[in-house]
């Protein structure tokens, strides 16, 4: 029962969030999602003997080999007959350790096993502590070992080993002082875009960007890192643009075509996303290599067009006209609903060529919604939004339900029939108030249960009323009539 009530309380207490990691149970091992990745393979996962080594990649690392001395020293604990059920238990502590690391590791995010992955470090955490308990063993009285064995080698390597095993974490933490790190925290111009993009943004607060960085020395796929945000800034729910699988691999497809000299439609599909700028922070193309081809390249890509304006950051604008909410027609609209696959060149986005005032109309949208006019057309019409397709998205033309279509084979979209109208468009909450209602139920029901209980006197389970009423149980009483008899006859 009390193992029930220790799981069943968090699950309650965090609902209806749990229902969401149990509706993908791999956010379990991925952790939060992340509206960034690496283009083609969002990084891969973490490399085994990267595991091996304690290494969970990510910032803030040291460098992998400092975890060689550990290994050796726990090797050691391990082969001495002093004390070995304990080196063998920290060595089987950092044996599934390291099992449930590998997992992680090479978990996804989605079914089908791509990124964002999963970070190892908390597991990785419990490998260093069997590694250590190992490695203790190896210490202990290892002088007096030492002591009974004729002078060879064994002693200035035992030495040394032990010498550098505890010098390693002061210099782990030297190291990084004096290296520092590039993440998650780091230097940024206040004003990183220029004073006219931050004003548009305020105007049309749904424009993204999209940041990119180098990671590698050349531009081969999987080498150049992206970030999805708003314009105005990063916010909470940037990452709910790009969590489904076909999203991601959309723009992962997309942002590795940018890196490329082939003509894709790389510009046009951003513009589905309602992307109107690409970034690259000017400091990394003053003397990276990698950067400075990245930002030819995109200089030479068809739909993208840079400012030429000083500041901390390389700015070029998608050409593509686009909007939060759209409403296309005709071929434009019918070749949103069969777009060509991701890994394809063309055919997954509006091109430039095919966009006209008539097959593209851009309506007025707020942040979250859309309350706007539509004129009155002909053939297939498409409402098509700069969002993820998802249940809770409603539309109406005039009071009347909109069916809900797919576009760009992500987003979400509503046909329209050929009479005008008002439109009105609204992420339906659903059944989160009375979630939350329930959950403020659950939360006082906690309270109220871990609050201690109230003795009052005179209660059967108070064992303190009659010595606070003067009278004394019998039991004790006695003792102390022995001890005033006793001590009468010693005056006397």
């Amino acid at each position: 029962g009390a193992a029930l009530v220790a799981l069943g309380v968090p699950i309650a207490l965090l609902f209806p969030y749990t229902s969401a990691v149990f509706g993908a149970p791999r956010q379990l091992l991925v952790g939060l999602g992340a509206s960034g990745g690496v283009a083609g393979s969002t990084g891969g996962p973490v490399s085994g003997a990267d595991l091996l080594l304690l290494h969970p990649g990510g910032p803030l690392q040291t460098p992998s080999w400092f975890a060689v001395p550990l290994l050796l020293a726990a090797g050691v604990g391990l082969v001495r007959k002093r004390h070995s059920r304990v080196a063998a238990l920290g060595a089987t502590v950092a044996f599934v350790s390291y099992a449930l690391a590998l997992v992680v590791a090479r978990t996804g995010a989605t079914t089908s096993g791509d990124g964002p992955y999963g970070w190892p470090g908390p597991i990785l955490a419990f490998a260093s502590l069997g590694l250590l308990v190992a490695a203790l063993v190896a210490g202990r009285r290892a002088r007096e070992t030492y002591a009974a064995m004729p002078f060879g080698f064994r002693q200035p390597a035992g030495v040394l080993l032990a010498l550098v095993t505890v010098a390693l974490p002061f210099v782990a933490a030297g190291y990084l002082l004096v290296s520092g790190t590039d993440g998650p925290l780091h230097r940024a111009h206040r004003d990183a875009l220029p004073a006219f993009v931050r004003s548009e943004a305020q105007r049309d607060a749904g424009q993204r960007l999209l940041s990119l960085k180098t990671q590698g020395d050349g531009l081969a796929p999987g080498t150049v890192g992206f970030t999805l945000t708003a314009v105005s800034g990063a916010s909470f729910g940037d990452e709910d643009l790009i969590s489904s699988g076909a999203a991601r691999r959309l723009v992962q497809h997309a942002v590795a075509d940018l890196t490329s000299n082939r003509g894709t439609d790389a510009a046009e599909v951003l513009s589905t996303f309602h992307v109107r700028y690409v970034a690259l922070p000017a400091q990394d193309a003053r003397g990276s290599g990698a950067t400075e081809e990245l930002a030819a390249t995109l200089d030479a890509q068809p739909g993208l067009s840079r400012f030429a304006v000083p500041g901390p950051t390389l700015l070029w604008q998608v050409l593509v006209p686009s909007s939060r909410v759209q409403l296309l027609s005709g071929d434009l609209a019918d070749a949103a609903q069969h777009p060509a696959p991701a890994d394809q060149p063309l055919g997954r986005g509006p091109l430039l060529s095919d966009v006209t005032l008539t097959t593209q109309q851009n309506l007025a949208a707020g942040r979250e919604g859309a309350r706007t006019n539509v004129p009155a057309g002909t053939g297939t019409r498409l409402v098509v939004l700069a969002d993820a397709r998802n249940g809770g998205w409603r539309a109406t033309l005039d009071g009347r339900p909109l069916p809900a279509r797919t576009a760009w084979g992500w987003a979400q979209a509503f046909a329209v029939p050929a009479v005008g109208g008002e439109l009105h468009v609204w992420h339906a909450a659903g059944g989160r108030d009375t979630a939350l209602v329930a959950q403020s139920a659950v939360l006082v029901v906690v309270l109220v249960l871990a609050a201690p209980p109230v003795r009052r006197q005179g209660d059967p389970l108070d064992l303190t009323g009659d010595v606070e009423g003067g009278e004394e149980p019998e039991e004790a009483a006695a003792p102390q009539a022995q001890l005033v008899g006793s001590s009468g006859k010693a005056s006397g």
